[in-house]
């Protein structure tokens, strides 16, 4: 007899189901495979894989947790020692440009250290790094508790500063799957920490006296070590391959320069001035030390809530409208400052301050989230590398607001940064224009 075509007539009955089944797959349009896909996806993540969504939702707001507990820390020792500066020159018998110093040291490694952080990260991963940093933030808090003399505290703050560095950056890609929320949950969580610092610490003086900084560095920084430890999913695992800092950005980091002008300015405008503003108020007579306090924590508070109200606005929305917004909030930040150069009473000054506030924490997501996303093969040296040249821009504030808060120029400190931001936001409009072409 002759062979069946095919040489179906020659296979049992389950062969040949499977031939027909092939031929059928092989002759179904792509397209409609990959739509029941879809659907199959769409029903397990509804009935049959609900659970494991909601482990996975659990794990992500887990990270998120997380990285803004550590945030909080980093938060705190940016503002801490120049929220009670009056207090510590009198404890060190140094002047407030000595104190200020304090600051320029842990700014100087918490600018230089975030492009190698980053890379690091992009190597080994987020956790270890972030275990790591705030491992420095506990050590140098310790130490500055049993030392004594300006100088060898600056030499500790420059370990704070590295600490504070590589944990923002840590915190920044743990919840990079988040996207620009997770970026503003993070900012808030900074600017929480900062503002916690400079609404307490006068109070925090009569309890502990000069030791108040370093005393509340050491329990946030434990808080931000357990956090590091027991998040067992800090973040995605690097994508492999070596992160290096500023080289591995590639060709696009030319087009990073304007984010970091960007953040450079929002960090003057919340973290270096509300590291001075309590003493600012202080000094200008409108309040006393704790209310001054308490009025200059507005400036980061402000922050709190916009960082993650940025990031909730610009998701899921065009470019056009992030640019609009990062433009319209240095604008209304130039107004804030511009209102704190010219008002006396306290009324007008804590409207300014609630303007800036506001205003400056705002193109945070933005700015963060773009920066990841225009360098994916490493998104470290990326967020890193804006972090630095952001985070320089506040070195050199913080180095100036100490003199220039001794000589009584504080409304002329207001009306410069007026026209830096305005200067920002002229880049800003003309470099992403540009882009956009």
């Amino acid at each position: 007899m002759d062979e069946p075509a095919h040489g179906v007539g020659s296979r049992s009955g389950h062969e040949r189901i499977v031939a027909a089944a092939s031929r059928v797959v092989a002759s179904y349009p792509s397209d409609r495979w990959r739509y029941l896909q879809g659907r199959a996806r769409a029903v397990c993540g509804t009935s049959v894989c609900g659970a494991q969504d909601r482990r996975v939702r659990a794990s992500a707001w887990g990270n998120v947790t997380a990285a803004c507990v550590v945030s909080v820390a980093a938060g705190w020792n940016i503002t801490a020692v120049g929220a009670v500066a009056d207090p510590l020159a009198a404890h060190y018998d140094a002047s407030l440009s000595a104190i200020g110093l304090l600051g320029s040291a842990l700014w100087s490694t918490h600018a230089l250290l975030q492009a190698p952080a980053g890379a690091l990260v992009d190597r080994v991963g987020a956790r270890p790094v972030a275990a790591g940093a705030a491992g420095l933030l506990l050590a140098g808090n310790l130490a500055a508790l049993l030392v004594e003399g300006v100088a060898a505290v600056a030499l500790l703050r420059l370990l704070t500063g590295a600490g504070c560095g590589a944990t923002m950056v840590c915190a920044s890609l743990r919840v990079r799957a988040a996207g620009a929320r997770g970026q503003g949950a993070v900012g808030g969580a900074v600017s929480a920490g900062g503002a916690l610092a400079v609404a307490t610490g006068p109070a925090l003086v009569d309890v502990v006296g000069w030791r108040a900084p370093y005393v509340g560095g050491v329990v946030l920084a434990v808080l931000a070590l357990v956090a590091a430890l027991t998040d067992r999913r800090a973040g995605p695992r690097p994508a492999g391959g070596r992160g290096r800092a500023v080289a591995g950005i590639g060709p696009g980091r030319r087009a990073l320069l304007p984010l970091g002008a960007v953040l450079g300015i929002t960090i003057v405008l919340s973290f270096s001035l509300g590291n001075w503003i309590a003493t600012i108020l202080d000094r200008v007579g409108a309040f006393g030390p704790v209310a001054a306090g308490v009025a200059g924590a507005t400036v980061l508070a402000g922050s709190v809530l916009t960082r993650p109200l940025g990031g909730v606005l610009v998701t899921g929305r065009p470019r056009g409208f992030a640019r609009g917004l990062v433009l319209g909030a240095l604008v209304a930040a130039a107004s804030g400052a511009a209102l704190l150069s010219v008002a006396s009473s306290p009324e007008l000054l804590v409207v300014a301050m609630v303007t800036l506030g506001l205003a400056a924490g705002l193109p945070f997501a933005a700015v963060v989230d773009a920066a990841a996303r225009r360098s994916p093969a490493t998104p470290g040296a990326a967020v890193g590398f804006v972090g630095t040249t952001g985070t320089l821009g506040g070195l050199v504030a913080i180095a100036a607001l100490g003199p220039a808060v001794e000589a009584g120029a504080v409304r002329e400190v207001f009306a410069a940064l007026t026209v830096l931001t305005l200067g920002v936001a002229v880049l800003f409009a003309h470099t992403s224009r540009a882009s956009a072409r």
